[in-house]
């Protein structure tokens, strides 16, 4: 319907323009609303297949992302206190990211071959969509350690395992390499929102963000998609070294704890027999270590310091998922959804001892003197 779409479009062009004066304005209620409105498009745009979806997804996420660059501008990037305008703006990227996952759905339940065909399309262009949307975001500097990062994080890291799953699927063979694609866009996207910050605070919302490419990782390995994996790997790793060099800092014991998400990747390749993968992840704590070393102790005295953890925390933090996992399986996980939670369900203590031991190889127990 061509009137319909035109009315439409005018109406995101006039909710960019009333966002705009709310901010400008410092009228945070009007603010919720124009949010609210745009969560109530995206799910109208999601559900009636007979819009220009891919045109008007477009039109109405390069919208709304004005208004959220416009909005992190006028508060400096990050204000804790600005709670509304936070959860209002980050209902509308999950709204659009569930919805996807209901399309995907009638595409699969769809008994009409055109509307099969409408729906998978429509999934498609709105996993891409919602990607240039989270990409363009990521370049204001300003999103690492937000609260809304956090609603990102998870939409990420669902969307890109539900494509992994798609992609794994008979029906959707055809789609298989842009699923694959779409995955592993999705997987870089959270180093470029560290990347591009020059200060981050050290939160839970960039918990988030780091266990992101982890559970992609594990999801690419459960999947049976090696390469994914392995692009994993270097991914965290450079944003555990990149970190370090950020202000106002990370603790000290930070950079080991994100550095251990490329380390589940290993234990459960060892577990699989995955060889060049576990080297990888090997490599890759090989020059952590390096770089850990010359920032925190090059110039530390031997033995423990107080405030600092030991050079050699990566291998304790590793080495005391032994301990995590007993206390898991006494009774459901404290944090859902993590990439700590995922790999508890897909391997046991055993192999990760099995890994620290390859990785840090223990001294054997000296064999007693002859009397």
């Amino acid at each position: 319907n061509k009137n319909l779409s035109s009315d439409l479009m005018g109406l995101i062009r006039e909710l960019k323009k009333l966002g705009f004066t709310a901010i400008a304005t410092d009228q945070d209620v009007v603010l919720g609303v124009v949010m609210d409105s745009y969560t109530i498009i995206t799910g109208q745009l999601i559900t009636d297949k007979f819009f220009d979806f891919e045109i008007q997804i477009k039109s109405l996420l390069a919208s709304l992302g004005d208004v959220v660059k416009f909005w992190l501008m006028a508060n400096k990037g990050y204000q804790e206190d600005i709670l509304l305008g936070q959860t209002k703006i980050a209902t509308v990227y999950t709204t659009l990211s569930d919805s996807l996952i209901r399309v995907a759905r009638l595409a699969e339940t769809a008994s009409d071959d055109n509307d099969r065909s409408i729906w998978r399309r429509m999934f498609l262009d709105g996993v891409d969509e919602l990607y240039s949307a989270l990409r363009s975001l990521s370049e204001t500097g300003k999103l690492a350690d937000h609260i809304m990062t956090d609603s990102f994080a998870k939409a990420i890291s669902v969307l890109a395992g539900y494509c992994l799953d798609l992609a794994a699927k008979p029906e959707w063979s055809r789609d298989q390499a842009e699923l694959t694609r779409l995955a592993k866009w999705y997987l870089h996207l959270p180093s470029f929102f560290i990347s591009s910050a020059k200060n981050i605070e050290d939160n839970m919302f960039l918990e988030s963000l780091v266990d992101v490419p982890a559970k992609i990782g594990l999801k690419a390995l459960e999947s049976g998609n090696d390469d994914l994996a392995k692009e994993a790997v270097p991914i965290i790793a450079n944003m555990a070294k990149g970190l370090m060099s950020k202000e106002p800092g990370l603790s000290p014991y930070q950079p080991p704890r994100i550095l251990k998400r490329a380390v589940y990747l290993g234990i459960y390749a060892l577990k699989q027999g995955k060889t060049e993968l576990v080297q990888l992840v090997k490599a890759e704590i090989a020059k952590f270590e390096v770089i850990y070393s010359q920032k925190y102790f090059a110039n530390v005295p031997s033995g423990p310091v107080l405030g600092l953890p030991s050079p050699n925390q990566l291998e304790q933090e590793v080495r005391q998922l032994v301990e995590q996992f007993q206390d898991v399986r006494f009774g459901p996980p404290l944090n859902l959804g993590t990439a700590r939670d995922a790999i508890v369900g897909l391997v046991d203590s055993e192999d990760v001892t099995r890994f620290a031991d390859l990785v840090w190889p223990q001294p054997s127990p000296s064999e007693p003197e002859n009397s």
